[in-house]
């Protein structure tokens, strides 16, 4: 398992290049736009929507693209079903196998079972892919090209697609929840979005989303602030409870210049609100505040790996970038 998460590590580096995303950012706009198209048309009649639901399948298409196969991106049906079985694995998860990892739980049985079945259909489509001699220009026949065992890539999609999915689908939605209830940043998001339809716009009453769908990855990455510090004060709220991780490097690990040490087959915790919540860092901290992360207030600065909605230090994030093109994607469409 060691082995397999630094060649995942190793390996989305390689694979998952800013020029996947650059190729593929107009594939992501139109996702999207056809998604929400799809998946809200009661929007104009009633304008109430669950985005854990809908958002969440948007995100879960959009990652698709990124790191799965096109024949899931390409066919609602295996898009549906896929995300039924990787919504079973996340429902799955076993308390009790982190205090006892050996016990053969209900729960870990048929999270094994669905994890089974969504590499059956994943290897269903490699060797439909290998006896026609089709090739598709995605990441897992990247993975395939590089001689890519059959169970590595298939782990590989595997573990990207909950990497992305249960993060960025989560983040996605609860953003839209906090704008929701927040009129001034609704309308700056607004605003945003309507004046870099201004600054692009090819012709006199060009339509905002076909604005929209003509950007660069550059432009998403560069054009959207406001959105981008939603995301980062929305991230630091919903990023609460704590995080773990044994020490399994088979030595003591010094804690910085403190004398102090995580003793070999140890846990060390970390408690997020201690820095997210804590109001001497981040003042009035359950206030949803996204211009506390502008540079004249400078939140969080005054403090050592002061957020860490993305990883910090030696751990950030690998998929940060992608995520925030696909949130801010998703955004910006539904605000147009």
């Amino acid at each position: 398992m060691d082995n397999f998460v630094k060649w995942f590590k190793k390996t989305f580096l390689v694979v998952m290049r800013k020029e996947r995303t650059r190729k593929n950012v107009h594939l992501l706009t139109n996702d999207a736009q056809s998604l929400l198209q799809e998946l809200l048309p009661e929007l104009s009649s009633w304008g109430v929507f669950d985005p854990f639901d809908t958002i969440y399948e948007i995100i879960f298409q959009l990652t698709i693209r990124m790191v799965g196969p096109t024949e899931i991106a390409q066919d609602a049906k295996l898009r549906a079903k896929s995300l039924t079985i990787l919504e079973s694995i996340e429902h799955s998860k076993s308390t009790m196998r982190v205090v006892f990892p050996w016990l053969p739980t209900i729960m870990h049985l048929r999270r094994t079972l669905r994890n089974i079945q969504l590499g059956m259909l994943l290897h269903g489509l490699i060797r439909k892919r290998q006896k026609s001699g089709i090739r598709e220009d995605d990441t897992m026949q990247t993975l395939l090209d590089m001689g890519t065992s059959m169970r590595n890539t298939i782990g590989f999609v595997i573990g990207a697609l909950f990497a992305g999915q249960l993060n960025t689908g989560i983040n996605a939605a609860w953003v839209l929840v906090k704008l929701a209830q927040n009129d001034h940043w609704t309308a700056r998001v607004r605003n945003e979005v309507d004046a870099v339809a201004v600054r692009y716009r090819k012709y006199h009453g060009q339509p905002t989303t076909e604005v929209l769908g003509s950007l660069t990855l550059d432009d998403w990455e560069s054009e959207f602030p406001n959105i981008g510090l939603c995301f980062h004060e929305s991230i630091r709220l919903a990023l609460t409870g704590s995080s773990f991780r044994k020490n399994i490097s088979g030595q003591d690990i010094p804690i910085g210049n403190s004398g102090e040490v995580i003793p070999h087959d140890a846990y060390a915790a970390y408690l997020h609100d201690e820095l997210h919540m804590n109001p001497d860092v981040y003042p009035n901290p359950t206030e949803f505040d996204p211009g506390r992360h502008l540079d004249e207030r400078g939140e969080g600065k005054n403090v050592p790996h002061g957020y860490i909605g993305w990883g910090s230090g030696l751990h950030p994030c690998i998929g940060m970038k992608i995520a925030k093109t696909e949130m801010t994607i998703v955004l910006a469409r539904r605000s147009a």
